[in-house]
């Protein structure tokens, strides 16, 4: 007799879920070329001086969040509806 935990649909979309969250944790730690995450206030006023745009750590945290609602939408790990309200909720203030 096979024990069987979960059928192959599940699975897959659990495996989908964890990439999701990992791609928004992978987004959300890298230092991005335009990113002030990390940098000191002295650096991001010499670059703005130069005319830089720049991307904050709550931007950053934003980019991160639709990359992987965007995600869990295409491969649709779980229904739209509860996604797009996760991601309200989930949006920095």
């Amino acid at each position: 007799m096979k024990v069987v935990f979960m059928d192959k649909q599940k699975a897959t979309k659990l495996i989908l879920l964890i990439i999701c969250f990992a791609v928004y944790f992978i987004i959300n730690s890298v230092a991005l070329p335009n990113s002030t995450v990390g940098m000191s206030p002295e650096q991001i006023q010499e670059l703005t001086d130069q005319g830089k745009k720049l991307l904050t750590p709550e931007g950053q945290q934003v980019l991160a969040l639709m990359v992987a609602v965007i995600l869990a939408w295409i491969f649709e790990v779980v229904p739209i509806g509860i996604a797009s309200v996760f991601a309200l909720f989930m949006v920095p203030t």
